[in-house]
Order: structure tokens, then sequence, then C-alpha cells
């Protein structure tokens, strides 16, 4: 059979319906393309739809015979943003069924190397994100907007619905248009095309000035190291924390020395 390129809607489900219909079909797919990704001009397209059924049945054959803790790590790595990640994880689970949950343990195949690289650095972005995600108040509700190179959305889920328990929130993922929304207690990311930040008020705009005061009070210039704070705080977070952008209206008054 001609090579095939699937294409689905991009979640995991829908994955697992990709890769259902490869082994029953035993087909070697040229790409797995989710949404509205690249066309692929050089090979036929099939379109792979999303069944809950299928995808559970691959879900549980995932978890009974090659381990829960391999379903876990495909459902990081397709969080993760490495090209061709679908293909990777494709060829990871078709030799796990073969060989069973000690495939993730040989770092000497490229495969698993790429893929367990990738799922670090997505759990070293949703750990950073923790501490980088700056909130505006708008009305009764937190929001922030973040630019991930990742999908680290789920994975700051629990961190975030159990630290504001009491408060609604919103963080808006501008890079892969979708948004954690937390209430009562609860969470789920849900797909946003769009979101834009109200212009701060003046009780946000004084909230900034303290955060921004707060930053230079305990800042000590003698011991400042900027190689040391762009490892801890990597440049590229600058733009969306308070105090590292330029202050809007008044700034504090200066602390005579």
């Amino acid at each position: 059979m001609d090579a095939t390129v699937y294409r689905y809607d991009g979640s995991f489900s829908g994955f697992l319906c990709c890769i259902y219909r490869a082994i029953r079909a035993r087909e070697e797919p040229a790409l797995i393309l989710a949404g509205d990704e690249m066309p692929a001009l050089l090979f036929p397209e099939l379109t792979i739809h999303t069944d809950p059924d299928q995808a559970r049945r691959v879900s549980r054959a995932i978890a009974g015979k090659i381990g829960p803790q391999v379903l876990e790590f495909a459902q990081r790595a397709h969080l993760t943003a490495l090209a061709g990640r679908e293909l990777y994880l494709l060829a990871l689970l078709r030799r796990g069924f073969r060989e069973g949950p000690l495939v993730l343990e040989d770092m000497a195949d490229p495969t698993v190397c790429r893929l367990r690289r990738a799922v670090c650095h997505l759990e070293r972005e949703a750990h950073l994100y923790k501490g980088f995600v700056r909130f505006q108040v708008r009305g009764e509700a937190l929001s922030a907007v973040i630019q991930p190179k990742n999908r680290v959305l789920p994975l700051l889920a629990e961190h975030f619905r159990e630290r504001f328990a009491a408060q609604a929130l919103l963080i808006y993922d501008e890079t892969h248009r979708e948004a954690l929304l937390c209430a009562r207690g609860r969470s789920r990311v849900v797909p946003l095309q769009d979101f834009r930040q109200d212009g701060p008020g003046a009780e946000e705009l004084a909230f900034q000035r303290l955060w921004r005061g707060f930053f230079q009070a305990v800042s000590i210039p003698q011991r400042e190291n900027p190689l040391c704070q762009r490892t801890h705080m990597p440049k590229r977070y600058w733009d969306q924390l308070t105090e590292m952008r330029p202050a809007a209206g008044p700034s504090l008054p200066q602390r005579a020395t």
C-alpha cells in the first residue's frame, strides 16, 4: 500500500485512534498531522476521526500489555513540541507491544532518547511556569497569558487548582490556543482561539507597582550576576514577567540612601 498521511484532531484520544488504525491495518503512515498543520503534498491524506471506544481500547491495551507508566509517558510526550512526536510514539508503542515496559529503559535507541529528552523539556518548562505566571485582576477572576513551547497547561492544572482553590482564574496559552480554567476546586483545559486581556485598571497598576517595588527592594546591586539570573529566569520569559517589563503609570518614589 502507498504511504499515507494521517490527519487527526490533535487530541490524545485522536492520536490513540491513529495507533488503532495503523496497527489494525498494518500501515506505516508517512506522517501523522494534528489539526491544521502543514498540508501533505506528496502523499494522500486519511482523516482519522476520534472514536472514544477505540481510544479506550488502545489506552487499556497500552496500560495492560506495556504498563501504565508507558501510557503516562506517551500522554506527556504527546504534549511536547518535538517535531514528528506522533511517529516516534507509534514506533515506541509498536516496540513496546513486542517487548514490554523495559522499552523505555533503552537509552541507546534514538527514538526513546528523543522522546525522553522532549518530556524532560516539557516538565522543566512546566516547573518554571509554576513560578513565572503573572496574573492580572479581571473583576472577580485572575487571568494570565503565557507563550510556552510545549503544551504545559495539563501539567499546571493541579498546581494552580490547589494553590488558588477559592479563586477563579484563567491561564491562556497563546502558542497552542488553549486555556486552563480553574474555579471552585475544579479545572479543565479547553480550546480558545483568541483571548485579549483588558488594559490594567487603577487597582491592577497599584499591585504591579508594589510588586516592582518589592523586586527592587530585595535585590542587592553589589551581588548582581546576570548570567546566574538568566540561568534561573531564562530571558525568553521576561516579556511575561511584571517585574521585568517597563512600568505603566507613575512609579514608586525612590528610597533615600
